[in-house]
């Protein structure tokens, strides 16, 4: 009788546990919100720097960058960069960020890092790939070793 008490009371704490976490903690799903990028060329990746700032880069040397939460956004193609894709945007603010490309041609000197200090105005060359047997996809440890490299 005991051991049958016993058992109906744990399961009963059980579920009165497990409702009351549902009640406590219920799964937040985020609101996407379609937005004007800027550009009508794909982007590949995004990097939100804090609620207000985010940059995103992407096909043909694209990248666009919001510092109002979306409202706006200031796209723009990275000259001499046209024939590329950018497969990483890394930024640290509103006016520092780099950009990582491959290319289209097969060149491995389209594998290359860009950095701008001023919100994407202008961007200067940080890294250029001279090893014809280098994998640079995005994220990938020489990718990262290179942007160090870059940054240093």
């Amino acid at each position: 009788m005991l051991k049958r008490s016993l058992t109906a009371f744990l399961i009963l704490a059980f579920a009165c546990a497990i409702l009351s976490a549902q009640e406590l903690s219920p799964i937040h799903q985020p609101t996407l919100i379609p937005q004007n990028s800027g550009t009508t060329n794909g982007l590949i990746a995004v990097w939100p720097v804090n609620p207000q700032v985010v940059w995103a880069c992407g096909r043909a040397g694209t990248f666009t960058v919001t510092t109002d939460s979306g409202q706006t956004w200031n796209a723009g193609v990275v000259p001499g960069a046209e024939l590329l894709q950018f497969r990483d945007v890394q930024a640290f603010s509103a006016s520092v960020a780099y950009l990582m490309s491959i290319g289209t041609s097969g060149d491995p000197t389209d594998f290359r890092i860009y950095k701008t200090v001023d919100g994407g105005a202008t961007w200067t060359i940080q890294f250029v790939n001279q090893n014809p047997s280098a994998f640079t996809a995005s994220h990938s440890g020489r990718q990262t070793a290179a942007l160090r490299t870059a940054t240093r």
